[in-house]
């Protein structure tokens, strides 16, 4: 929740700060869209940020910082499951709750932003790994989904990317062993992913986990998926994957 004098310093410093933070990054990047559209960040980011932190001291100068150019966690997922999972633009539109064509006009603003903010495509430094490690398990947990639940075509389930999104949350879990949320979400793909013999009846058709033969669910996935979780819940530190997967063990 926003307070009112948050909101208020928000409201000004739009007023006051909006044409000088918009010209810094026109000279900045050459390009007047995408400075509209990173300053517009930088006052959505401001929102966030600044009940917690406190109004900045310099609200312009912060606001000109927040707005170097840089993908949304939005845009870089799509991107990831478009370029490197091979997903189509109306899966990942599912996936993100948005029209067919809304989600390539997004694509397409991503792919112009890195063209025209120069932002470099490569292997992150180790000290910027852990802020990306929530775009990393965004993107495996809609593969998943889209393997759990396929948007078209003749297999309703396409175990392939499933298994696909499970082989790269265990490498992630191995070369992160201090994230739980790597753990909570290997740990919820193996126990969604144990009733996936159960899923469907002769007919080809979903069945309803009430529904479901849990007698031909994987006992041993359910346990290793088990294992994973109570591993995870040791480090203290609970976020919605690994709450997610405690509520998959209940069931």
């Amino acid at each position: 929740m926003v307070s009112t004098e948050v909101k208020a310093a928000v409201d000004a410093a739009f007023r006051e700060e909006w044409g000088r933070v918009v010209a810094t990054l026109i000279r900045v990047t050459g390009d007047w869209d995408l400075a509209e559209e990173c300053a517009q960040d930088a006052f959505a980011m401001a929102l966030q940020r600044w009940p917690a932190d406190g109004v900045p001291r310099r609200p312009g100068a912060w606001l000109t910082t927040a707005a170097h150019p840089a993908l949304s966690l939005e845009a870089r997922v799509a991107l990831t499951l478009r370029t490197l999972a091979g997903l189509t633009t109306a899966e990942i539109a599912r996936a993100f709750l948005a029209s067919e064509a809304t989600m390539a006009k997004r694509l397409v603003r991503a792919k112009q932003k890195i063209q025209n903010a120069g932002i470099p495509y490569r292997v992150p430094p180790a000290h910027l790994l852990p802020e990306r490690v929530p775009g990393v398990l965004g993107v495996l947990y809609l593969l998943f989904n889209e393997g759990y639940s396929a948007t078209a075509g003749a297999d309703l389930i396409r175990q392939n990317l499933s298994a696909e999104a499970i082989r790269l949350g265990r490498v992630l879990d191995r070369l992160m062993p201090d994230e739980p949320e790597a753990a909570g979400l290997l740990a919820l793909m193996l126990m969604h992913d144990a009733r996936r013999a159960a899923r469907l009846d002769a007919n080809g058709e979903i069945v309803t986990l009430e529904d479901q033969d849990r007698g031909v669910w994987d006992a041993a996935e359910i346990r290793e998926g088990v294992a994973v979780l109570e591993g995870a819940l040791r480090h203290g530190r609970l976020g919605p994957y690994q709450v997610q997967a405690a509520i998959a063990a209940c069931t």
